[in-house]
């Protein structure tokens, strides 16, 4: 079988789906090739996820100063962590 297409996107890593989207708008005659999960290495398991981990850990830290600010119950605050 043969089939011509008007775009082949090699990679669907930021780049690639950047590409993707632009060209789903001209075309449906395209194909992405791709040999593992969409997405950056960052954005799916690196530094994005560790990033908000880090940002949840400091705003629980910051539940001590809840009193200052006329907040109450912060110190009964926990987090469950799978």
């Amino acid at each position: 079988m043969e089939k011509t297409l008007d775009v082949i996107i090699i990679g669907a890593g930021s780049a690639g789906l950047a590409a993707s989207r632009e060209v789903q708008k001209r075309t449906e005659n395209f194909l992405l090739i791709n040999d593992g999960p969409y997405g950056t290495t960052c954005a799916r398991v690196g530094c994005m996820p560790s990033k908000a981990l880090i940002e949840a850990a400091n705003a629980f830290h910051r539940r001590h100063s809840f009193d200052a600010f006329g907040i109450r119950g912060g110190a009964a605050l926990s987090i469950d962590v799978p």
